[in-house]
């Protein structure tokens, strides 16, 4: 009888083939459970789904997008109090930025700044824009 196998890279399956018992134990390969697949992990005794890779970051979102995003995290106004008080030539084009700016890019200088005014990760950033791409 002919079951399914895997061939295991890394604790990763990167293949499955069909085989007999004696060709898979010959060959190294591990019995492959129902539904289980290429991509899926396997810990030497258990397999599990691979971990669902996170949304992709939006680009850009609108302006109203980002401010609702910030204000329903609670950081709204301290992103408005850190653009005001950023100073110079950089300050001035923030504060044009953030009040005529149809949207705001993800890699803008802007964002870069304010992640850092206000503490945040790049991670972080990422998920206010994810949130802010659904509003």
């Amino acid at each position: 009888m002919s079951d399914r196998y895997a061939l295991i890279t890394n604790g990763v399956v990167s293949n499955s083939i069909v085989a007999d018992a004696d060709f898979a134990k010959v060959q190294g390969l591990v019995l492959l459970p129902a539904g289980a697949g290429i991509g899926w992990l396997y810990d030497g005794k258990t397999f599990s789904a691979p971990p669902v890779p996170p949304e992709p970051v939006p680009s850009a979102v609108t302006m109203r997008q980002a401010r609702i995003a910030l204000s329903r995290a609670g950081l709204l106004s301290k992103a408005e109090a850190a653009i005001a008080q950023m100073a110079g030539q950089a300050g001035e084009e923030a504060r044009i930025e953030w009040e005529y700016a149809a949207e705001l890019k993800r890699n803008h200088p802007l964002i870069a700044a304010l992640g850092q005014a206000l503490g945040l990760s790049a991670e972080a950033i990422d998920d206010l824009f994810r949130e802010a791409a659904t509003i």
